[in-house]
């Protein structure tokens, strides 16, 4: 199957499960995301020496570490530990996501909920393995570290799919890959350039945003209080949209490809 037919039904897979696929994002996505965002802008509004230096980042001495800069790290631990606890609820998405898409090519928000429910530790412990041996491939080498991202491509849908563990998991995305690595190279470059030509649209204001700060930032000038609200937001509505429209066509696109590999290697066997 090309590309184009891949994607083709991926996006009516999209179509027809958005209902569901809103909802999962809604609450395991945006809730979290909107919620660790406002407990941030609280915790800035209501503390002097936080706002102050998050509005006057050249303020910040790395030298020094009074009980001002104190306060504005532990602002930033609690807000990277936040976001942290927000990541691991959006991977309790992808997980059912991820599993009822190999299982079904039509589902409700409860029955991504209930495969989550039975999956997700394992989804996450592949998760972790994965991104742990990926991290080591491109420090050590950038290169493997691409080989092997290839390789891995599938191997979150080999979990659901063929009920095998995790180094299994990876082991068979190796050997479902090893003589298509182009090809799916190809098409990972090709689905990456589609999702990011359409993102653009979204990401540009961030963008604008970001350039407009650099001005303050050179000046050594605080950024206005309405202006991070506004690039806050900006960035939200950003990251909502990747959320609700790339995660999910990703996913289907993944799955649809590596049925259509797994039907041609059935075939080579024959």
């Amino acid at each position: 199957m090309t590309f184009n037919k891949i994607f083709k039904e991926s996006w009516r897979d999209y179509k027809t499960n958005f209902k569901s696929i809103f909802l999962i994002v809604f609450f395991f996505f945006i809730i979290p995301l909107i919620v660790v965002s406002a407990i941030n802008w609280i915790w800035i509004l209501s503390n002097e020496s936080i706002r102050q230096l998050a509005l006057n980042p050249h303020l910040i001495d790395p030298e020094t570490y009074d009980i001002f800069s104190a306060q504005y790290f532990t602002f930033i631990a609690v807000s990277g530990l936040l976001g942290l606890v927000s990541f691991f609820i959006s991977l309790f998405g992808l997980a059912g996501l991820t599993g009822i898409s190999v299982k079904k090519s039509k589902f409700s928000f409860r029955e991504i909920v209930n495969i989550a429910k039975t999956s997700y530790f394992r989804y996450l412990g592949l998760f972790i393995i994965l991104m742990i041996f990926l991290l080591f491939l491109f420090l050590l080498f950038i290169i493997p570290g691409i080989i092997f991202f290839v390789y891995w491509t599938f191997a979150l849908f080999i979990l659901y799919d063929q009920k095998k563990g995790a180094i299994a998991s990876l082991k068979s995305s190796f050997i479902l890959v090893r003589r298509r690595w182009w090809k799916v190279f190809g098409y990972l470059i090709l689905i990456s350039i589609v999702l990011v030509a359409i993102s653009i649209i979204f990401y540009l204001p961030p963008l604008i945003l970001w350039i407009f700060s650099l001005s303050y930032l050179t000046a050594k000038e605080p950024l206005p209080v309405w202006f991070s609200i506004l690039n806050t937001i900006s960035n939200l509505i950003a990251t909502i949209f990747g959320y609700l429209f790339v995660y999910p066509l990703s996913i289907l696109f993944l799955k649809n490809f590596y049925f259509e590999l797994k039907k041609e290697a059935q075939r080579n066997k024959k």
